[in-house]
């Protein structure tokens, strides 16, 4: 089985991802051409973190919760991209990819 090596690039992008919404938004654009399947995994994990938080801001008596929890769940995404890993983020990651398979 080959395994295919991911590049400084595309852990980059996928780092960015997880970084604000904003951040989400660039790595999005600058995954369109390249289209990396590791890139774009990352990405439904960021695009649901970014959601998250924007239901936190919301709800302002769960914001604070919900800050340290996209806060933990970011850390640990930063983490997996920074050791070429495609695994997903525990608890939410399987619902994450299957919510989001379109991006």
């Amino acid at each position: 089985m080959t395994r295919k090596t991911i590049s400084s690039n595309e852990r980059t992008i996928a780092i960015i991802g997880y970084i604000t919404v904003i951040g989400w938004v660039i790595a999005f654009i600058l995954n369109y051409k390249e289209n990396s399947k590791f890139v774009a995994f990352h990405l439904r994990h960021g695009l649901f973190l970014v959601l998250l938080t924007a239901f936190g801001s919301i709800v302002r008596s769960l914001s604070e919760l919900i800050w340290v929890i996209v806060l933990v769940y970011m850390v640990i995404g930063i983490v997996y991209v920074a050791h070429n890993k495609k695994k997903e983020l525990p608890f939410i990651g399987t619902l994450v990819q299957d919510w989001f398979k379109g991006i």
